[in-house]
């Protein structure tokens, strides 16, 4: 099962290696000459957030002419924005939002699919991997899978120590997550005020939690600390709007969303019985055309109880990021956060990064 796990990771990644086979297109997020507008229709030919639109110049005669003209060019391609969560979702790494990814352009069915890799390094030799890919269709739906691999780090170590050397643990776990996403409203769809809305449901499957509650039976293992079964669904509802600031004239995105989740950790360290209502959201700034700033908060609840140098209360995730396009096809990012305690320690400042590509 751990070779099909590394294979399925491997497959994933080989898609970043592939080149680009998309048309020429702009390599800004925005047309050089063009002045920032807010989208009549989020998901228009000329970008996935933001229309691309030239300010009018000259006769009002030309600018009828220059409308037409392009109305008609060829849909280009939009910049590969948003990120994918560790989730597999559009949005920052941890917070969703409520873009779908590489949509296509107004009439046609989908373009293609995205890739990704995420790396998070969360200290006290823990880290987590992610690969991701994701398909939208219709403008309106899309679906993703996300492959993660989380490293325990020093947990195994803290367990055989308590137990007086009795008990040797497995030091990783995987996480698969099916997620389904739909979009209810779209922005402006009811008046310049509109947010863009979705929902999406996130069914999520955990190898090697299972085997990790056995090992741990002499202790009482983890179902002593609320632990139930290996899978769960999270279900979320996310609104998103873009706003353009008059005084510095670049696009904010402000994202709220609301969780209903059973999940310790996001799934990671397994799932309780009851599910728990929580908040999170974001706010992103396009700083350049090629630069853009977020900001992301993601409450936790503490579905666990406490063991004391081996279980800690789960804390709200706090992050900061940039991403750079590095072309119409390619961007990466950098992050970092405070992520509360996971496991048997207490992450102070995790940092990240993620290369993800749109075909």
């Amino acid at each position: 099962m751990r070779l099909v796990n590394r294979l399925s990771m491997l497959l994933l990644l080989a898609f970043l290696c592939v080149p680009a086979l998309a048309d020429e297109a702009e390599s800004g997020w925005l047309a050089a000459a063009g002045e920032i507008q807010t989208p009549a229709d989020l998901n228009s030919p000329n970008g996935t957030w933001l229309a691309q639109a030239t300010k009018p110049k000259g006769p009002a005669t030309v600018v009828k002419e220059e409308k037409v003209a392009k109305v008609q060019e060829p849909a280009k391609k939009g910049p590969p924005l948003p990120l994918h969560t560790i989730e597999g979702a559009g949005g920052t790494l941890t917070v969703p939002v409520a873009y779908l990814i590489n949509p296509g352009p107004d009439g046609s069915i989908t373009r293609g699919p995205a890739v990704s890799y995420t790396y998070i390094d969360t200290g006290h030799q823990k880290n987590l991997m992610v690969a991701a890919v994701s398909q939208s269709f219709f403008q309106r739906f899309e679906v993703s899978y996300a492959l993660g691999h989380f490293y325990l780090g020093t947990l195994p170590h803290v367990i055989r120590k308590v137990s007086g050397g009795a008990l040797h643990i497995r030091d990783e776990v995987w996480l698969n997550q099916f997620r389904g996403t739909a979009v209810i409203i779209k922005e402006n769809e009811f008046g310049s005020w509109c947010p863009q809305v979705t929902a999406s449901a996130i069914f999520k499957y955990n190898q090697g939690i299972d085997n990790l509650d056995k090992e741990l039976q002499p202790i009482g293992g983890l179902r002593a600390s609320g632990y139930r079964r290996h899978y769960g669904v999270d279900y979320t509802l996310t609104l998103s709007k873009m706003v353009v600031m008059p005084l510095i004239e670049r696009p904010f995105i402000f994202t709220v969303g609301g969780r209903n989740s059973s999940a310790s950790n996001t799934g990671y360290t397994g799932f309780t019985d009851n599910a728990v209502f929580s908040v999170e959201g974001s706010i992103i700034c396009m700083v350049t055309d090629k630069l853009a700033a977020f900001y992301e908060f993601r409450q936790k609840a503490n579905p666990y109880s406490r063991v004391p140098g081996v279980v800690g209360d789960e804390g709200n995730w706090h992050g900061a990021a940039l991403a750079y396009i590095v072309s119409p096809n390619l961007v990466i990012a950098a992050a970092y956060g405070r992520m509360g305690e996971v496991g048997n320690t207490d992450v102070d400042g995790a940092w990240g990064f993620q290369i993800k590509y749109e075909f």
